[in-house]
């Protein structure tokens, strides 16, 4: 997330507007999936920040009938690596950390196991 926006075979919806847990208001998109992946039955909720634009928060639901979310995370404690904005080091203690980003990287990386 949030690069799973642009996946082949995903179904988008937006479903308006909301409020963050801060009280931020935000957009809300719907993720659905027609016959791709290895879970097709699942559904997202993503939460964009109007202010700013970014993800802040998404919900997945286990199957896309649910009205209540199986989990929600926070993305949160955005930081510029390198040419790249990241969420990293989430409150919630989950999500990538100690993010690096190098501007090259040896060809052996792509080779050598």
């Amino acid at each position: 997330m949030p690069f799973k926006l642009k996946d082949s075979g995903v179904t988008l919806k937006y479903l308006g507007e909301d409020s963050l847990k801060n009280g931020a208001p935000c957009n809300i998109i719907q993720l659905t999936f027609e016959n791709v992946g290895s879970t097709p039955d699942n559904k997202y909720l993503v939460y964009v920040d109007r202010k700013d634009n970014l993800v802040k928060q998404w919900a997945y639901f286990e199957l896309a009938s649910q009205d209540t979310a199986s989990s929600v995370w926070p993305f949160d404690n955005y930081k510029q690596y390198g040419k790249i904005l990241l969420s990293a080091n989430r409150s919630d203690g989950k999500g990538p950390k100690d993010v690096t980003v190098d501007d090259t990287l040896p060809a052996e990386i792509f080779t050598e196991f």
